[in-house]
C-alpha cells in the first residue's frame, strides 16, 4: 500500500482529504507543520509515494520550501503543492523548475484531486522502476 503524507495546518482538512482519498487505497499520515512533516519523513522506515503540502502554513517553512527539502532528500517522492494564494504562473514555474511535480488549487475539485494523486502514485512507481 502506498504511503501519502498530507501537510496541512487546518486539522479539519486532514479528515476531508482522508475521506476523499479513501478510494485510492493508500495509507495516509498527517502533519500540521512542515517541521513536523520533516520529522515524520526522516524517521519513517518507508518512503512516501506522494506528499501533498499546503503552501501557506503560518509560522515556519512554507509548503514550497518544505517540498524543495523533499526533492533534495527524497527525489523519487511525488510532490504536490496545495494553495489558494499563489498565482498560476508562479506554480507553473515551480513545476518547470522541478521544485514540485504538480499543484492543486483550493478549493479542491474532488475528481481532479483524486486523479492527481492516482497519477502521482503511478509516477512514483515509474520512478522506482527506472
Amino acid at each position: 500500500m502506498n504511503k501519502i503524507l498530507i501537510v496541512e495546518d487546518e486539522p479539519q482538512l486532514h479528515d476531508l482529504l482522508g475521506s476523499i482519498l479513501k478510494e485510492c487505497s493508500v495509507k495516509i499520515t498527517n502533519a500540521l507543520t512542515a517541521e513536523e512533516a520533516i520529522e515524520i519523513v526522516t524517521t519513517s522506515p518507508e518512503e512516501f509515494a506522494v506528499i501533498i503540502s499546503n503552501h501557506n502554513m503560518g509560522n515556519g517553512m512554507t509548503g514550497g520550501e518544505f517540498l524543495k527539502f523533499i526533492r533534495e532528500h527524497h527525489p523519487r517522492t511525488i510532490r504536490i503543492l496545495m494553495t489558494g494564494g499563489i498565482d498560476r504562473d508562479s506554480l507553473k514555474e515551480m513545476v518547470r523548475q522541478g521544485e514540485i511535480d504538480g499543484f492543486s488549487a483550493k478549493p479542491i475539485l474532488v475528481d481532479n484531486f483524486i486523479k492527481q494523486v492516482e497519477e502521482g502514485i503511478a509516477s512514483y512507481a515509474a520512478r522506482l522502476s527506472s
